[in-house]
């Protein structure tokens, strides 16, 4: 499945004049390398808070999204 490629392909022809067809290919390509490295455990993704100073009121996993 490269429903990130399907995805940008099925509105690639909306996207303004500038992004011309070497860019379309180029981030088709991006996209099905992401898909491709996900699925085979090759890519990870991570994430960092940031806040100026101590800010003990942010949450330190991201548990709280996943349980809804």
């Amino acid at each position: 499945m490269h429903l990130w490629s399907e995805s940008f392909n099925a509105y690639k022809d909306q996207l303004p004049s500038r992004y011309d067809e070497k860019f379309k290919r180029l981030w088709d390509i991006y996209l099905r390398g992401c898909e491709s490295g996900f699925r085979t455990g090759v890519l990870d993704m991570g994430q960092f808070i940031l806040s100026k100073g101590i800010n003990n009121d942010l949450p330190m996993t991201m548990e709280s999204i996943y349980k809804g």
